[in-house]
């Protein structure tokens, strides 16, 4: 391969020392092994091939890329947001098709692996398996657009979620890394990792007029690749108020408890900018619990857990490729980073499979509220949100983190509402009335209800009558005792 004069007009060496996007090309286009074959960036391409990918970096993608973040960022600060924003411009300013974007994409690609190979910066992206488009022939562009456009998936499987549940249950709340709780917080609330990392422990609280629900309140999230807090979140839409699992709540509170005996024994100093545990980072770095994470970071730890889980990193690659493509953008999907999206998207399924309304799902997502008669304020009222609850409850997350295998309750006080409709058998002990009133309201139409009432004491008669009822159907349908039946005949598989 002849020699050629490379990304000339930048600089090769950032203000750190470190180099640059563009000192990458520079030290990397070019590299000969023991046996004088090229095994650098260009090593698949001929003179032609590479003269003309040179001029795409110096005139396109390196000038963009200095509009976007300088000519003197070091590559090992470069992001897959900052990438996405070179690659946005480019198609704006140029009108590129998905095509021509994923030919950027995989050059951006290739001098971002040649960083990786030479020890610069650990891998952090989820582009190990671009596709070229340009390169590509008819018949393999078509065979990766329908690989790709099947593997856009909603949620994770029952089998994935179960590996998610057991990891996070084998968590000890004191030794926890601050990551690991930001994870738990996006798959069981569906946060975006930003308003994770915005968190403190004064988030979480008991929902005014009702302690028996625990609610986190998401009122800020970090700026975008930086631990650095901001008010609100990524629009006007994000401030919310969501609840929380039991256990998820139970975890933090023995962090929390624990972090305040430290600080009463003078073992963990307040930074300035805390007056006492509300104040400090809920999401931490690793187990320095006084300093906020960033979300490039959380991604990065998010990345990990999916590899343990089982998610082929593959999967991500093409993943995040489509959610960059100009037909996400028309579909207006928000989130590009790909553990992002499927905390979310699994979180809004499970919503929907509660039977959330499609407003309610749209407020705990964080999104605008399409019902012109449902405004955003609707939700601030306390008992609006612990209305909320009866269907929360029925999370099979939740099932799955509180272990609960048995069909019978027992009570020994009354007035008792049970809304758990996996319990099939309530039992009444100490109960001196006579007469007792059951409701029992089902989900759909025509659903047949069954009741049976039996005595265990001798000379102990009972009887009952079925007395119907006008109810207000919800607007969307539930199928959360199919969706627990699944995930309980899936683990009985298992054991």
């Amino acid at each position: 391969m002849m020699p050629f004069p490379i990304a000339t007009d930048y600089p090769g060496v950032a203000y750190d020392g470190e180099p640059t996007f563009a000192g990458l090309i520079q030290n990397y286009f070019v590299e000969y092994d023991e046996h004088h074959r090229n095994v650098g960036i260009s090593r698949n391409w001929n003179d032609n091939t590479a003269g003309a990918c040179l001029n795409d970096y110096e005139r396109r993608i390196l000038s963009s890329l200095a509009a976007v973040c300088g000519k003197e960022k070091p590559a090992h600060e470069l992001t897959g947001e900052i990438f996405e924003q070179v690659l946005q411009k480019l198609a704006a300013e140029h009108h590129y098709s998905d095509s021509t974007l994923d030919h950027y994409r995989h050059l951006i690609a290739l001098v971002y692996q040649s960083g990786v190979t030479h020890s610069h910066y650990p891998d952090a992206l989820f582009w190990e398996s671009l596709f070229d488009a340009e390169t590509a022939s008819d018949e393999e562009k078509e065979a990766w657009r329908v690989q790709t456009k099947t593997r856009l998936r909603k949620s994770f499987s029952i089998d994935e979620e179960l590996k998610l549940v057991q990891w996070f249950s084998s968590l000890d709340p004191i030794t926890a890394a601050g990551e690991e709780i930001g994870l738990l917080l996006m798959f069981t609330l569906g946060l975006r990792n930003n308003e994770a990392c915005g968190a403190n422990y004064g988030s979480i609280h008991p929902l005014q007029y009702h302690p028996d629900a625990k609610v986190f309140d998401m009122l800020q999230s970090t700026k975008l690749n930086s631990s650095e807090l901001k008010s609100g979140g990524k629009t006007g839409n994000a401030p919310r108020t969501l609840l929380m699992m039991r256990p998820v709540w139970a975890f933090i509170q023995q962090r929390k408890e624990y972090l305040e005996a430290q600080i009463q024994a003078g073992s963990l100093g307040l930074p300035e900018f805390a007056r006492s545990v509300e104040d400090l980072p809920l999401v931490c770095r690793k187990s320095d619990y006084t300093r906020r994470v960033g979300s490039v970071e959380l991604a990065n730890a998010g990345r990990a857990l999916f590899q343990r889980i089982g998610i082929d990193q593959s999967e991500l690659s093409a993943l995040f490729q489509i959610l960059c493509s100009s037909e996400m953008q028309q579909l207006q999907i928000e989130e590009k980073e790909p553990t992002t999206y499927l905390f979310r998207r699994n979180c809004a399924t499970h919503l929907y499979q509660l039977g959330f309304s499609p407003s309610e799902i749209q407020y705990w997502m964080g999104h605008e509220i399409e019902d012109p008669f449902t405004k955003r304020s609707f939700f601030a009222d306390p008992d609006q949100l612990y209305a909320l609850k009866e269907k929360w409850d029925r999370h099979p997350v939740l099932k799955l983190m509180e272990s609960e295998q048995t069909s019978e309750v027992a009570v020994s006080g009354l007035p008792y509402r049970c809304h758990t409709p996996e319990h099939s058998r309530v039992s009444l002990t100490a109960c001196n009335d006579r007469q007792l009133l059951v409701c029992a309201d089902v989900p759909e139409p025509m659903c047949q209800v069954s009741l049976s009432v039996h005595g265990d004491q001798t000379g102990l008669s009972a009887s009952y009558r079925l007395i119907p009822r006008q109810t207000d159907y919800p607007r969307s349908a539930s199928v959360t005792k199919a969706v627990n039946k699944a995930y309980r005949t899936h683990l009985a598989n298992i054991n």
